[in-house]
């Protein structure tokens, strides 16, 4: 299986971390292909990096991942984040468990980065599932429960069912793809964290404004749910947006009260995520 990396990028000066993790895999891939959302000063290309350059600047990753899967010609997608980092194995157990399976998709578990270095335990640990992610029909229930536990940057597809990423959404374009994309396909979990998700220290965009996270989340739920034929406002749907809430409300004590990520993780790990 061939694979193509899909890096969205504006002025982030770890790129070029993010790139010498991909050119450390085992399996290296046959492109990676940065595409600059307008930065000042814009990524040169070269050593098998590719550069392209969004219609307008500050477009949104959106575009930018929509615009690398279209340029993309090998049989699968990477998703690489330009502040993140893949760990050696990580496309080679990707591949090896994509093929095994015959999956369509598959998604990994991750360390935190925080200032301080590594986080001890996982991604997956936070969830609830330590060591262990919903996998197969197991991933779409967990969107149907309103969990949001897929990181943008674990993700490999093969091309031809890559998500389409909606850039009129200010936020969560990321769990709106997954969702769908599970929905329609089976993924497999690589249950080992192998990448790294470095932790946006003023909380990241997203919960920068609480109602319009809580506002758009549930808009996704409201429309896996009904594709689903699942009735809004039930139990399952009050348990799933009390779920949302709680996540958007926890990012925002982060980006406006100063508590630190450790502490907040700790207090509410398991299935409030």
């Amino acid at each position: 299986m061939t694979v193509t990396v899909v890096v969205p990028h504006y002025n982030d000066a770890r790129l070029d971390q993010a790139l010498a993790s991909v050119a450390a895999q085992t399996a290296v891939p046959q492109a990676v292909i940065v595409v600059d959302d307008g930065s000042p000063t814009p990524p040169a290309g070269g050593a098998g990096v590719r550069v392209l350059h969004t219609p307008a600047s500050r477009s949104g990753p959106a575009v930018g991942r929509n615009l690398g899967v279209a340029a993309a010609a090998t049989d699968a997608v990477a998703f690489l984040d330009a502040d993140d980092l893949f760990l050696p194995e990580k496309l080679e157990r990707q591949i090896r468990a994509m093929e095994a399976a015959d999956a369509a998709w598959s998604y990994t578990d991750c360390y935190y980065l925080g200032s301080r270095g590594r986080f001890r335990r996982p991604n997956s640990w936070f969830h609830g599932w330590p060591g262990r992610l919903p996998s197969g029909r197991a991933c779409h229930a967990a969107h149907l429960a309103g969990h949001n536990f897929i990181t943008m940057s674990s993700v490999v597809v093969r091309r031809k069912v890559a998500p389409w990423f909606n850039p009129a959404l200010p936020v969560s374009e990321d769990w709106d793809a997954f969702v769908r994309l599970a929905e329609a396909h089976d993924g497999v979990a690589v249950n080992e964290p192998l990448h790294l998700y470095r932790l946006n220290p003023a909380g990241g965009r997203h919960y920068q404004n609480l109602a319009r996270y809580v506002e758009v989340n549930l808009a996704i739920l409201r429309g896996v749910y009904g594709r689903a034929g699942w009735p809004v406002g039930d139990r399952a749907w009050r348990r799933a947006a009390a779920r949302i809430r709680r996540r958007a409300l926890i990012q925002r004590l982060n980006a406006h009260g100063g508590l630190p990520w450790r502490l907040l993780l700790r207090l509410y790990s398991g299935s409030w995520l």
